[in-house]
């Protein structure tokens, strides 16, 4: 729920800027890439850095 908060409270202005389909679309980009990323990860640590 702190993440659903944060983000909208991130988002929400940017949407309404920019409009909100442009805006879901990058952030759905965004979390496919670091979803990829995530999978080179090769231990807890480098998975944190890859997410972050």
């Amino acid at each position: 729920m702190l993440a659903f908060g944060v983000f909208t409270i991130l988002f929400g202005p940017l949407g309404d800027r920019y409009g909100k389909t442009k805006i879901i679309n990058i952030a759905a980009f965004g979390t496919a890439i670091f979803s990829m990323l995530g999978a080179f990860a090769f231990n807890l640590p480098s998975l944190i850095f890859l997410e972050l």
